[in-house]
């Protein structure tokens, strides 16, 4: 039973961390699978989660603006910069 609490609060706590940033929790594993299989189609992604391709859009849509978000502030200010000059 220690199992099953531990990962329930590590599974609490990423989904606060995810909330913050304005993702989903289905949104924290796409990116997940983007993370650790690099660029994926919407109809790849939905073969890793089982998702039809229209619930995988769905998911990018509602999701597209916090994920920009986290993806500029991965890159850093320095990044950000250089594209503007």
């Amino acid at each position: 039973m220690n199992t099953v609490r531990t990962a329930d609060l590590v599974f609490d706590q990423i989904d606060r961390l995810l909330r913050l940033l304005g993702v989903s929790s289905a949104g924290g594993l796409v990116l997940g699978l983007l993370r650790d299989y690099g660029t994926m189609s919407p109809s790849e992604i939905g073969d890793s989660r089982q998702d039809t391709v229209g619930e995988v859009r769905r998911l990018i849509h509602c999701n597209e603006k916090a994920w920009m978000s986290v993806l500029t502030e991965r890159r850093g200010p320095s990044s950000r910069k250089a594209g503007m000059s």
